[in-house]
């Protein structure tokens, strides 16, 4: 990638930039630190337009040089036709610069004061204007066939053409310094217009514009970058709140990668990058002054049967999210009848128009749905069998048992009663995770025991620990993660181990680690998409496992993720196939 400054020509191989500037006491330097315009042409030459004249970069000498005749020109724009000649726009004149030849003139009927010059796809030459037209060349004639398209109901002060852009069926985008973005049909003539003004009515200055697909452009302005696509136009401005958007508003530059990323230059915010992948990914995340999450570190997400999510984070109490609208409600504790009592939360779950809430050392919460107070609130050693407070998540079973899985032992809640007991016959262990399996067993992860299968009709347990030197054992002994997949395979994430697949017939485990391509051996959540594939959180991204192929895709804070760094046993799927991931 090559960027053009006021310091210099940079060039970035997407590990560090090196940086052209112009020496006099070397021989092919840059002739100009002052960076106008940059050309890439269809022969893979490079032309830098300066503040004094156009430069050819010399790949194999990292030099530099000059088009004879240019050496005293401000280089305001740069293009290429379709006979290999170089357009070239100096304060207001056009230029043509014949390449073969070496060959430079001035279009003496180039009667008007041009301000960028357009090579379509048809091949034609248009040129845009402080008179508010786009000049078409008439290649036979050398002339120009004049287009007005400001609108006369408007003031025409600065009512000049800053660019224009191919856009296909015989259509031109055109952006302007105060009427906006319009559409020029070249069959009719007839120019529409597009969007005049910003929210805030003034007016829209366009910088430049290109072509990301068929049906998508993107158009720099004064006030933000505008994406039109189709009938929509949407508007991508800097939140003073969101780390993730545009850094400045003026923004000059904007170019399309060969992996369709997004790159735009900005007056004062530098460089910023958009990867085509991010849509992929929605952010949810804090932000000041405006209506967001109120906490980073998310620990489970559960949903109502409203269509609420529910999120409970460890840095800023519990958080509903309506997915329709997109809004969130925070709770967080303060100390009246009703509220939360704890800050710090883990465990989720619904139950009979209830959410039940475990925290950090401060017991367990039960709200109503309805009224969104809390209701019931359980203190270990008082009133229950509950012997600690740090309730780390939950297990409802196919029968409507509610199981807890706590830092000290693993409970069943006793309905009637209300109260709670250990479930007789286990080791008495910190647990971590505890889900049900097809066949009605229950699975509990814990720290540092490894995993512990029971049946809660019956006695006794099978407990899967890591043997040294059996690289059929369980991977490492602290479960983070266990889930059944569509295939009826039951899956362990580990605390540094890497991910386990269990082996039915042989009660054992096939290991996955960073030989295999994990990014991290430390795994968290696993989730199953629609096309039978795991996604699978780690403390270095977002991995995308084949189960069968056993092969991965890592996503990462490159490609639109907030962190690498997830958290435990925080993920969720949707009725709709939306997942969501802490």
């Amino acid at each position: 990638m090559w960027f053009g400054t006021k310091d210099g020509l940079n060039r970035f191989d997407g590990y560090q930039f090196k940086t052209y500037r112009h020496d006099a006491d070397r021989p092919g330097s840059l002739g100009n630190d002052l960076v106008y315009a940059l050309h890439y042409d269809i022969a893979n030459r490079l032309w830098v337009g300066t503040n004094r004249g156009i430069y050819l970069y010399i790949p194999e000498t990292e030099k530099f040089l000059v088009v004879k005749g240019t050496e005293g020109l401000r280089i305001n724009d740069i293009k290429t036709d379709h006979n290999g000649n170089l357009w070239f726009i100096s304060i207001k004149r056009t230029y043509i610069f014949e390449i073969a030849s070496a060959k430079l003139s001035q279009l003496k009927s180039a009667n008007f004061d041009a301000t960028s010059v357009s090579v379509m796809q048809d091949g034609s030459v248009w040129i845009t204007t402080m008179q508010g037209t786009l000049e078409q060349y008439n290649v036979s004639s050398g002339q120009f066939r004049s287009h007005y398209v400001m609108s006369r109901l408007r003031p025409t002060e600065n009512s000049w053409v800053s660019c224009a852009l191919d856009i296909g069926s015989n259509e031109i985008l055109i952006g302007t310094a105060n009427q906006g973005i319009k559409r020029f049909n070249r069959n009719t003539g007839y120019t529409k217009e597009l969007l005049t003004f910003n929210p805030d009515k003034t007016s829209i200055y366009v910088r430049q514009m290109i072509r990301v697909s068929d049906q998508e452009q993107w158009i720099a302005t004064e006030s933000g970058i505008y994406v039109c696509s189709k009938d929509k136009i949407t508007r991508l401005k800097k939140d003073f709140a969101n780390q993730y958007s545009v850094s400045d508003n003026a923004i000059y530059s904007l170019f399309k990668d060969r992996e369709r990323g997004i790159w735009a230059g900005t007056y004062f915010g530098g460089i910023n990058y958009c990867s085509s992948e991010y849509s992929i990914f929605t952010k949810y995340f804090p932000q000041k002054g405006v209506n967001a999450i109120s906490g980073s570190a998310v620990r489970e997400i559960t949903k109502d049967k409203q269509g609420n999510l529910w999120i409970g984070t460890e840095d800023a109490g519990l958080n509903q999210l309506e997915i329709a609208t997109g809004k969130f409600r925070n709770y967080l504790p303060d100390g009246k009848s009703g509220s939360l009592s704890y800050s710090n939360i883990h465990g989720l779950l619904i139950d009979q128009g209830k959410l039940w809430i475990g925290t950090f050392e401060h017991g367990l919460d039960i709200m109503d749905l309805k009224s969104k107070k809390v209701i019931r609130h359980y203190t270990h050693g008082k009133g229950n069998g509950l012997k600690n407070g740090f309730i780390l998540s939950f297990c409802k079973t196919k029968s409507g048992e509610i199981l807890l899985a706590t830092i000290v032992g693993l409970y069943r809640y006793d309905r009637k009663k209300d109260n709670f007991s250990l479930i007789e016959g286990l080791p008495f262990i910190s647990y971590t995770v505890i889900t049900q399996d097809s066949e009605g067993k229950i699975w509990a992860g814990t720290f540092n025991h490894g995993a512990v299968v029971f049946d809660l009709k019956e006695k006794g347990y099978i407990q899967y620990q890591n043997l040294q030197h059996q690289p059929s054992s369980i991977s490492h002994n602290t479960v983070n993660g266990i889930f059944e997949d569509s295939m009826k395979q039951i899956w362990i994430t580990t605390d540094g181990g890497g991910l386990n697949r269990y082996k039915k017939i042989s009660k054992n485990f096939e290991r996955i680690t960073v030989k295999d391509g994990l990014p991290s051996n430390f795994l968290f959540k696993i989730i199953e998409d629609e096309d039978q594939k795991l996604w699978i959180t780690s403390s270095r991204g977002l991995i995308h496992f084949d189960p069968i192929k056993k092969n991965m895709q890592v996503y990462s804070s490159s490609n639109g993720l907030l962190s690498d760094q997830f958290n435990y046993n925080s993920g969720f799927k949707d009725d709709d196939g939306q997942i969501y991931f802490g």
